[in-house]
């Protein structure tokens, strides 16, 4: 059974709520920021450690690191699976029978293009992420952006951008314009900040210099009974 959360001070209020279900996306400043040090350090020892079992992926912009299952590598990171305001959030948007989805840490050295998640995750079935941005960034430094509102993905405005999506060549043949002219919107975040994100919104990435260190945390609703 799932840690339940009652103190209404860790739950997103009703607008928070609303913001999130509308847009796809949501801002919560300085949620950690008396404990953001601390995380930082942390992730440095597992990311910066040889023996991480990381997986380098090439882009054709840069390079990035991906470790799964972060959270369980280090014990000054464990204690995030049942922080109540991590667990606040996600009962405010999935309920109380939230499942949590594993957790990543990434040190990213390149742009990613707009796109939705979609992997392990049937989009019929809610996934969310919280992403803790580990530097100071801004549109001219590599911050997320996103697309508001294409967390609904049936729309047509939706499929139509999506014929695009993954590859910013692709980007410029159906639209006419580079990947990263595309409007959309940059969320700039500092340390202790946390964005939650719909799997489904359209994000991109674009300006990064040199290593942006990220920690994900994702939860997502049950899925339909098996057996």
């Amino acid at each position: 059974m799932n840690q339940s959360v009652d103190n209404a001070a860790y739950q997103l209020s009703e607008t928070q709520q609303r913001y999130f279900a509308t847009f796809g996306f949501l801002l919560l400043e300085q949620l950690f920021a008396d404990d953001i040090q601390g995380i930082a350090a942390a992730f440095d020892s597992v990311m910066f450690d040889e023996n991480n079992d990381g997986v380098n992926l090439d882009y054709s912009e840069g390079d990035r690191l991906m470790v799964p299952a972060i959270l369980d590598r280090h014990e000054d990171l464990k204690w995030l699976k049942t922080d109540p305001r991590i667990l606040g959030i996600a009962q405010s948007i999935i309920g109380r029978d939230w499942v949590y989805a594993e957790s990543s840490g990434d040190l990213l050295e390149c742009e990613t293009t707009w796109h939705r998640d979609v992997y392990a995750s049937p989009l019929t079935q809610l996934h969310i992420k919280l992403l803790f941005y580990l530097d100071p960034l801004d549109a001219e430094t590599g911050a997320l952006r996103v697309m508001p509102g294409t967390n609904y993905y049936q729309d047509s405005y939706t499929h139509d951008l999506l014929r695009g999506q993954g590859f910013p060549d692709r980007m410029k043949d159906v639209f006419g314009v580079d990947a990263h002219k595309l409007p959309g919107v940059p969320v700039p975040t500092r340390p202790g900040d946390v964005i939650v994100l719909n799997f489904r919104t359209v994000h991109a990435s674009f300006a990064g210099k040199g290593p942006r260190r990220l920690l994900n945390l994702n939860f997502k609703e049950p899925g339909p009974p098996t057996g």
